[in-house]
């Protein structure tokens, strides 16, 4: 970007499949735009790493966190987080009822959840962010603020000191990212000097430190330890071979990047800001978004004709968490569906315990609710894309690419264009299409032209007369393509299964008033949700009501 760069943006899945994935990705790198913006706060991390022995090292070493096995040993606190959040919910509405509202802005809850769960997996010491939450919810003496719309907004939650650190890290990440690259390299200088930037680093970093030296402990004392997060697994990888082995300025790089998964959220627009941002934004960017589910009208940077893609450390599952209820609540078929499954295909009263790993990854069992959150993935344009850079000329699409270009890849866009109405714009590319392009073609068959609309049921298919969930049903790219795909997508996948199967099993999410319930998201570092309105009701009120109409 700017007068010293040039980027060429791809928005054909065909071709975005060939690059990444076959000869010509040899010729890309992660992009530098993305690298730099991360440097200054984690040089060692593997987001800021060109992909060389460092970086192969450092994701061979952490490679197992994301293995069926650990990811198995971590799915109780996953499941617990889930029942907090329910608890917490049911109290939110509760109190929602008592004040006239419909429904109450839950940005930011999936975060604490999930923060709960990434420090747990990472460092070993999960912070309790819903349970601070709940206690302050019930301890404040004031009451949410209701629109005229009946949407509640609750007071400001005070973060918790590591959550509060995690934030003002990921901000000075997104004020690198919309710098221009001399300025961004003298600020990033100085940013470690600033007593506050110090102070967030020793605070995030502290689990760490102290994760290590019990570790280092219980070695001298002769005794057994059990790896329960990342940074056991690193440090007993470290005691079988030194070429295993990470410094301490590298792990602590290591467990940043992977707490970035929890992202910060401000609190939800009113309705009359989302309208006022959209048109303050229409008259200074030029927009981009479609019509339906996942329109959009994303903030840009000065710097940039093109909207700053989210970076690769992993698709923002707390967004998908929040767009999994919008489409839910629009989908009340949807709804019962799934939770007719769950209830028919588990044992031991689902509703009434904690899910586990086997619960919600046997899609022989549960083809539906791996169909919903594929479309949660597909439907929620959760990732807009991912970055490359060229390290030697290639040719796109008959167009020569010179070395150092970065090209960008608009999987949301892609997966716009893989309908069979769009087959003859994908056809009419095919005299410029390399030679592997067109002996691979696109890979999965085209969706049909109802894409835009929530459809789990597009994932399903009929086998000996059963239902199961066919994974190829279409193009699909939440976690980017290649060697620089999302190192966790397997943890982002496991807890939203999780998180929509309980919150499934325990709620009926009614629609929220339109004026609250736009689809509307903002790419900053990642994408924002403008509004994050839900109105859940326990099941047993649903079922009260259906036997009193009868």
């Amino acid at each position: 970007m700017g007068p010293f760069s040039s980027t060429v943006v791809v928005a054909d899945a065909q071709e975005m499949e060939d690059i990444s994935l076959r000869g010509r990705s040899k010729y890309l790198e992660s992009s530098k735009i993305m690298r730099d913006a991360f440097m200054g706060i984690i040089p060692y991390g593997q987001i800021s790493l060109a992909t060389d022995d460092m970086w192969r090292r450092h994701r061979r070493i952490t490679t197992p966190v994301m293995s069926s096995k650990y990811l198995k040993g971590v799915t109780p606190r996953i499941s617990s987080n889930a029942q907090e959040l329910i608890k917490y919910w049911s109290a939110k509405m509760a109190i929602v009822k008592e004040n006239g509202g419909k429904c109450f802005s839950c940005t930011g809850d999936f975060e604490s959840a999930a923060l709960g769960t990434i420090t747990e997996v990472i460092t070993g010491a999960p912070v309790d962010a819903i349970a601070h939450a709940m206690s302050c919810l019930q301890t404040s003496p004031e009451k949410p603020t209701i629109d005229e719309f009946g949407g509640a907004s609750f007071p400001h939650v005070p973060l918790l000191s590591v959550h509060a650190s995690l934030q003002y890290l990921f901000t000075r990440v997104g004020d690198f990212l919309l710098m221009p690259p001399l300025i961004c390299r003298a600020y990033q200088k100085v940013v470690p000097l600033i007593p506050s930037f110090r102070r967030a680093y020793r605070e995030v970093i502290g689990c760490e430190c102290e994760r290590r030296k019990a570790y280092r402990k219980a070695r001298e004392l002769g005794e057994e330890w059990e790896s329960q997060c990342m940074i056991d697994i690193v440090m007993q990888k470290e005691d079988v071979s030194a070429d295993e082995a990470l410094s301490g300025e590298e792990l602590r790089d290591e467990v940043i990047t992977f707490l970035f998964a929890v992202r910060v959220w401000k609190r939800a627009m009113t309705h009359e800001e989302t309208v006022l941002t959209g048109r303050r934004l229409s008259s200074i960017f030029s927009g981009s978004g479609y019509n339906g589910y996942g329109a959009s009208m994303e903030v840009r940077s000065l710097h940039s004709p093109l909207p700053p893609v989210p970076p690769d450390v992993r698709a923002n599952a707390l967004f998908s968490g929040v767009v999994s209820m919008k489409f839910l609540s629009d989908n009340p078929e949807a709804q019962y569906k799934l939770r007719a499954e769950l209830l028919s295909a588990l044992d031991d009263s689902p509703d009434k315990r904690p899910l586990t790993f086997a619960d919600v990854n046997t899609p022989e069992k549960t083809p539906y609710l791996e169909a919903v959150v594929n479309e949660v993935l597909r439907l929620g344009r959760v990732a807009e894309g991912f970055r490359r850079i060229t390290t030697e000329p290639i040719e796109i699409l008959g167009h020569h690419i010179p070395r150092g270009t970065d090209v960008t890849f608009i999987s949301g866009i892609c997966g716009e264009n893989t309908t069979k109405g769009a087959n003859d714009r994908l056809r009419a590319l095919d005299s410029v299409r390399s030679e592997s392009s067109l002996k691979f073609g696109l890979g999965k068959p085209l969706w049909e032209d109802d894409a835009k609309e929530f459809k789990p049921e597009r994932w399903l298919m009929e086998v000996d007369g059963k239902i199961r969930f066919n994974p190829k049903a279409g193009f699909c790219v939440p976690f980017g393509l290649g060697l620089r795909a999302c190192a966790g997508k397997q943890l982002a996948v496991l807890g939203l299964k999780i998180y929509i199967a309980m919150l499934n099993l325990a709620f009926f999410f009614e629609k929220t008033p339109p004026e609250l319930a736009s689809y509307k998201a903002f790419v900053r570092v990642t994408r924002v949700p403008a509004q994050a309105f839900v109105a859940p009701r326990p099941w047993s009120t649903i079922e009260l009501t259906t036997m009193g109409n009868e």
